[in-house]
């Protein structure tokens, strides 16, 4: 929406609006006044959300704040308690995760989608055999494309496995995307 709409008096929009939409004949014949009102109400309250929105963001460039919100593993967004951005495109695509350590969590990154890849590979009884499993096959599973396609033969989730080792490169970018789904996306 156009910025400007954001800071029209809705009273004179209308006044204005009922004026014109009299004195042109033509228009009559196409729309009514209450729908041209209803859709000028609409346009004006989405570019006041957007507005207020965008001065939002702006206010808190730079600061570093916990949103209670939780992603699963397939990164679908699950809200959580009054910030609710369910179904709001703009204020979902402009949160961005701060690159930062997690509370209560020691693994790096990487090592969570190791511990996955192995895991999607074969059981394990402890993390610590599965994440040196892991480091052991890695080189021989990123030789080459044939080779990963290989070990996914011999996988009990091939395609979860292809799926964890491919992202293990980008783990580190994936918290510095914004939010693009929600839970039901």
């Amino acid at each position: 929406m156009p910025g400007i709409l954001a800071h029209v008096n809705l009273k004179e929009a209308y006044d204005l609006l009922r004026r014109k939409y009299y004195q042109n004949e033509d228009i009559k014949t196409v729309c009514s006044l209450s729908v041209l009102l209803k859709e000028l109400a609409n346009r004006v309250q989405t570019a006041r959300y957007q507005d207020l929105i965008i001065r939002l963001v702006s206010a808190y460039e730079d600061y570093v704040f916990y949103l209670p919100a939780f992603m699963d593993f397939r990164g679908r967004i699950y809200r959580s308690g009054i910030l609710h951005f369910h179904e709001r495109d703009l204020a979902r695509s402009l949160i961005v995760f701060a690159n930062n350590h997690q509370e209560g969590s020691n693994l790096s990154a990487k090592d969570t989608v190791a511990y996955s890849a192995a895991f999607k590979y074969k059981k394990f009884y402890l993390y610590d055999e599965a994440l040196q499993w892991y480091k052991e096959k890695q080189s021989l599973i990123y030789a080459s494309d044939d080779s990963l396609i290989s070990f996914a033969k011999g996988a009990s989730d091939p395609f979860q496995f292809i799926a964890k080792v491919l992202c293990d490169d980008r783990v580190q970018e994936s918290n510095s995307i914004p939010i693009t789904q929600d839970a039901v996306a």
